[in-house]
């Protein structure tokens, strides 16, 4: 079964392309919940590069994969926790257009690639 709207598309509940855009918010250093509901999402760091982005598990189904790239001047971090596992266990910085590359195991988002410095 293939289904697709705009420029979304699903392939078996199983695979979702597309793109969503994430928006820390203002006001100084925070941690905010990114709940994924496309393989690609943007985020725009706001006003603190202390900022933390934790990613939700809810939505998520074994085998979905997620590229996140930070399109701000504003640094953000992905928040190494007990549902994301990152290289080395520690928070991942994101400079302006690094991006981090996840597989969900249906139980935990797992990095699988990075790239940094890009320009």
């Amino acid at each position: 079964e293939l289904t697709g709207t705009g420029a979304s598309l699903f392939i078996e509940d199983r695979l979702s392309l597309g793109a969503q855009t994430f928006t820390m918010s203002t006001g100084g250093a925070a941690t905010e919940n990114l709940t994924p509901t496309s393989s690609y999402v943007e985020v725009t760091g706001q006003d603190n590069a202390s900022d933390l982005i934790s990613i939700q598990t809810g939505s998520a189904k074994e085998g979905d994969t997620l590229i996140i790239t930070n399109t701000a001047a504003t640094n953000v971090s992905v928040l190494a926790n007990a549902t994301t596992k990152v290289s080395g266990g520690a928070n991942v910085l994101l400079t302006q257009y690094d991006v981090i590359m996840l597989i969900f195991d249906g139980t935990n988002w797992l990095q699988v690639g990075a790239v940094t410095a890009n320009s």
